[in-house]
């Protein structure tokens, strides 16, 4: 998980984190989001539905909400409004707008 978020652990973690990583009896792995997320999506029978620009921007969204740090983390609507979604909603067709 550590190395999924896209932010340091906070300070106030990092005694409790060195306690349970030097615990730790099972293989360690370094797992970056965007290396999963490629691989998932393109192993195998390729997905067509996404590009990989698009996987890229999405591992970038996921990187915005997967922040140890509460308050760091994007808010729903900074996340609808990432480029991820500008196809999807416009400003004009956001949900909950009014139409003009």
């Amino acid at each position: 998980m550590l190395h999924t978020a896209s932010d340091e652990l906070p300070e106030r973690w990092q005694h409790k984190y060195r306690i349970m990583d030097s615990q730790w009896t099972r293989e360690k792995t370094e797992n970056r989001l965007q290396d999963w997320l490629e691989t998932t999506y393109f192993s195998g029978p390729r997905n067509n539905d996404l590009s990989r620009e698009q996987i890229v921007q999405f591992g970038a969204l996921l990187a915005r909400l997967l922040r140890f740090e509460p308050a760091t983390r994007a808010s729903a609507q900074e996340i609808l409004h990432d480029r991820f979604f500008a196809d999807e909603y416009s400003d004009e067709s956001s949900p909950g707008s009014s139409p003009t």
